[in-house]
């Protein structure tokens, strides 16, 4: 998150970003939130797990909220009670989670595209893209679940450091949904599958194709498919905005980071995993909605919305805007 860094000495300190919203205090009694700026990874051992349940019981003697940080797929488990975590991720049903939005390295319009959004116009059918990993490979399906088999037999066991493991084989899913969207005749598709991350590139030259090669598939559809991972997210949907088209998002108890706090609306296609093998009528109707000077002007919105609120400086306001309305509303149990 960069709100705070390492000074040579060894302590933590607010961050020239982070001194354009918050206020570093040496005393709880002066705070509004206590504050662990590190992620929780890093506190997965005997003494991380003391030190936070040490700044658990802080908190509520103060009665301040506490803010911890996740940046793992899946949600490292606190051990404490009494918290309100940052991760990408989030699920809806838990009302301690707060997401955060996966902030890109890069601009792709301006790396790969001179900067031009070249925003499509309305087509008969509309286009859905995608260009990822999606594979229905029996070897790679069989490891993904023995994974998943593994992490919740230690789950059960008390041995996990995660909140949930979920029943979830991403690139299996993903196979099962496009190749089933492909059979649909109101939508045009133009999907990749991909049987490894990235394509299994390794050099820098064949990183730079595959990654062109993804961001060209996007630009050229109006639409591209989002489906969370092994983490309850999907970097796809950032991607799909930075490059000014319309993401559709696959609902699995999705939050999308501080949309409260973003004036810009409808901004995505919404629909629940229940239903994502009608996204085809989602989209046709979706798109019957509208008119060609909407859809363009719904493409320069994409583009905005991921400039103004999800990269690293706007990024802070929105988080700063939601610890304040946390604060301001938070009840307190002994």
């Amino acid at each position: 998150m960069e709100i705070a860094e390492w000074t040579p000495e060894g302590r933590l300190v607010l961050s020239s970003l982070g001194k354009e919203n918050f206020v570093q205090v040496n005393s709880p009694e002066d705070a509004d939130w206590i504050l662990i700026p590190i992620f929780l990874s890093g506190l997965v051992n005997e003494a991380g797990y003391s030190y936070l349940k040490e700044v658990s019981e802080l908190s509520k003697k103060h009665k301040k909220p506490l803010g911890l940080f996740s940046n793992s797929d899946l949600i490292v488990d606190p051990r404490v009670s009494n918290y309100h975590l940052f991760t990408p991720g989030a699920y809806s049903t838990d009302k301690r989670l707060i997401e955060l939005p996966a902030l890109l390295p890069i601009d792709p319009v301006s790396k790969y595209f001179e900067g031009n959004l070249a925003p499509l116009g309305k087509k008969e059918k509309p286009t859905l893209g995608f260009c990822g990993q999606a594979t229905a490979n029996g070897f790679k399906t069989a490891k993904d679940l023995f994974l998943l088999l593994r992490l919740k037999f230690s789950k059960r066991i008390g041995k996990s450091p995660y909140l949930t493991i979920p029943m979830f084989l991403p690139a299996y899913e993903r196979y099962r949904l496009l190749e089933n969207l492909e059979k649909s005749s109101k939508i045009k598709t133009d999907f990749v599958y991909r049987m490894k991350y990235r394509a299994g590139a390794h050099t820098a030259e064949d990183k730079l194709k595959v990654e062109r090669e993804f961001y060209q598939n996007i630009r050229d559809n109006m639409f591209t498919l989002c489906l969370r991972g092994m983490g309850n997210y999907s970097v796809r949907f950032y991607q799909t905005l930075a490059m000014g088209r319309i993401p559709v998002l696959v609902d699995t108890e999705s939050k999308v980071p501080f949309e409260e706090y973003i004036p810009e609306k409808g901004f995505y296609l919404r629909v629940p995993y229940k239903e994502r093998n009608r996204i085809d009528q989602f989209l046709e109707d979706f798109i019957e909605k509208k008119s060609e000077e909407e859809l363009i002007q719904l493409q320069l919105t994409c583009r905005k919305v991921w400039e103004s609120y999800y990269r690293k400086g706007a990024l802070l306001q929105l988080l700063y805007s939601e610890m304040k309305g946390i604060y301001e509303k938070c009840v307190f149990q002994e």
